[in-house]
């Protein structure tokens, strides 16, 4: 199964304005058409203190260089 894209910023309103007007999940689910995990998650995350950032995205820390790629890295800077 296909990911889809992240909500943007006037989406994400729209679940948590329409949640907090006292709508249920289930009726935001037909009006919007978004999956209801979905709104579940978007309305958690803001009654946990705001938008979390996605889970797409990769967080890794500084990649270390191999020794060939320190090498290579020493010999551009020479010639530089």
């Amino acid at each position: 199964m296909g990911q889809l894209p992240d909500l943007d910023a006037f989406d994400r309103g729209q679940i948590v304005g329409a949640r907090c007007m006292g709508h249920s999940i289930s009726e935001i689910v037909r009006q919007l058409g978004f999956p209801r995990s979905t709104v579940s998650r978007v309305y958690q995350e803001y009654m946990d203190g705001g938008q979390k950032t996605s889970g797409r995205v990769s967080c890794r820390g500084q990649l270390a260089l191999t020794v060939g790629g320190e090498r290579r890295s020493r010999q551009i800077v020479r010639r530089q």
